[in-house]
């Protein structure tokens, strides 16, 4: 059946297999096969519930008409093109989706789980900066990390030895890996802070190599998280103040490098390219690195570039499990914002699109957990723009604020 012949005599049957989640009235959906998420808003939503192949279209409109008092031909049509949507969106058996669902779908499936055993590249963002390769860099190293081969590009020869010997645990000498991670000292361009690049971010930026060093150990690890179906790993930026976390999107990932800053505020950050979310507890697990460092070359750090003076400790939270307590999003400049927070229906659709770990981790599992990590936090709305320091007050405040 195509959508548009859908009518009132239709007893519409939603497609089988679909992740779903119900948070304040309204529906998350998410469809494996297609890698698609929908949010149903609250009216969408309660039309939604109301199909079960049995209920035409026609009855459901007259049990809207009998509870509202609203006008029954209205009520008929608003039923029917509401259906009409889901039908394309997809979300009905026997229902032609809207063309381009199916071809999505079979390159969905056709890329199937991942063999931990065979080794895998990643290959360096198209979005890596002109202005990174403009750079001179001494030599990259793969790394393997789980079935993952990771390139570490350094900007020195000192540098690169100093990473190869922390790391010759793990170094592959076959492969030549692109440069997911490149690492930069403060003498090298003449400024006051090391540096780690990933592709046009920089995750780091500190006045300790130690400390670099540290970071780098922990992104590099987070990426053999993919295969991990045991938590729920969300494309997020984590802080972390007094064991409670907020968790921010991707975009403002910016706010990590300003270090000094966080340690004023007493927040910690997570060294970490996904946030880790707990299925059973809903909370934010840190676990100590998969990875680990040569001790002995740490410890020859001092020696490629002194450690500032008073020592600085990382802003970096601890392991173990933080509750979330506070959800943000970006409020974009000329944006239609209807009310003074997200929804959290709105932030677990979003959230669901960022779920980094598929297809590892059940479909059901990861919207249900985000559905339990949005019900216990405070929907934050953060203007694009803001200052680092106003942004922390904000949610620091956010943080008292009942749930």
């Amino acid at each position: 059946m195509q959508p548009d012949a859908i009518d009132l005599a239709t007893a519409p049957t939603p497609r089988p297999a679909l992740a779903r989640a119900e948070i304040d009235g309204d529906t998350v959906l998410y469809s494996d096969s297609t890698g698609r998420t929908h949010h149903l808003t609250d009216a969408t939503s309660a039309v939604w519930r109301c199909l079960d192949s049995h209920i035409t279209l026609r009855e459901l409109a007259e049990d809207i008409t009998a509870v509202s008092g609203w006008d029954r031909a209205a009520v008929e049509a608003d039923v029917v093109e509401v259906v009409r949507r889901l039908g394309r969106a997809g979300l009905l058996d026997d229902v032609a989706p809207e063309t381009g669902w199916i071809g999505r779908a079979r390159g969905r499936v056709a890329r199937g789980r991942p063999d931990p055993a065979v080794p895998r590249l990643i290959a360096v963002p198209p979005s890596e900066c002109a202005r990174r390769t403009q750079m001179s860099w001494a030599m990259t190293r793969t790394v393997r990390v789980g079935s993952y081969l990771l390139g570490v590009r350094s900007a020195t020869s000192e540098l690169d030895g100093l990473v190869a010997r922390a790391l010759a645990a793990h170094l592959v000498d076959d492969v030549r890996a692109p440069p997911n991670y490149s690492l930069r000292l403060a003498a090298s361009d003449g400024i006051a802070h090391h540096r780690m690049f990933r592709a046009c971010e920089t995750p780091v930026r500190t006045r300790s190599l130690r400390r670099l060093l540290d970071a780098l150990c922990g992104f590099l690890a987070s990426h053999a998280a993919e295969q991990d179906s045991a938590a729920v790993h969300l494309d997020a930026l984590v802080l972390v103040h007094d064991g409670r976390v907020m968790l921010l999107p991707p975009e403002l990932r910016p706010l990590r490098t300003g270090e000094e800053e966080l340690r004023r505020y007493g927040v910690r950050i997570l060294d970490s390219q996904t946030a880790p979310l707990d299925p059973a507890s809903g909370q934010l697990v840190i676990r100590p690195p998969m990875l680990t460092m040569d001790d002995a070359a740490l410890a020859e750090a001092a020696a490629v570039a002194p450690e500032p003076e008073p020592a600085e400790a990382a802003p970096v939270a601890e392991p173990g499990h933080y509750p979330v307590r506070v959800w943000a999003d970006v409020a974009t400049t000329g944006a239609s914002h209807d009310t003074d927070t997200p929804s959290r229906a709105a932030l677990v659709a979003t959230a669901n699109r960022r779920v980094r770990n598929r297809p590892a981790i059940d479909p059901q599992t990861a919207l249900s957990t985000l559905a339990q990590v949005a019900s216990g936090a405070v929907p934050v709305w953060l203007a694009a723009g803001t200052e680092t320091g106003a942004m922390l007050e904000q949610l620091l405040k956010a943080l008292d604020r009942p749930i």
